[in-house]
């Protein structure tokens, strides 16, 4: 495991693509360009619309072993708001219908 810090060149690179392509989806509110993000991108385009809500101090946990918690953020009545991120549901036909 690499300590906080170490990323490559690539990997900083990596990411800040990511959170880019997540940001302009997110901004686009293009329902199928957000779905067809990848998990990481999909995990940063949920914090900018937390942003975009009015979150702050907003920290993506992302990797294996976070027991869930993928997102923390604050707002005005707590600096502790656990968010799990769901890309996907049992049966999206149905979650998209509203049945």
């Amino acid at each position: 495991m690499k300590k906080k810090g170490t990323e490559s060149k690539n990997e900083v690179r990596e990411t800040e693509e990511q959170q880019g392509a997540a940001r302009g989806a997110a901004q686009s509110g293009d329902l199928e360009l957000i779905l067809a993000l990848s998990p990481t991108e999909f995990e940063f385009a949920m914090a900018a619309i937390l942003r975009m809500l009015g979150m702050s101090n907003i920290q993506r946990v992302g990797g294996s072993g976070h027991l869930g918690v993928d997102i923390l953020a604050g707002d005005a009545f707590g600096p502790h708001h656990i968010c799990p991120v769901q890309e996907t549901c049992e049966d999206q036909e149905d979650w998209f219908s509203g049945d």
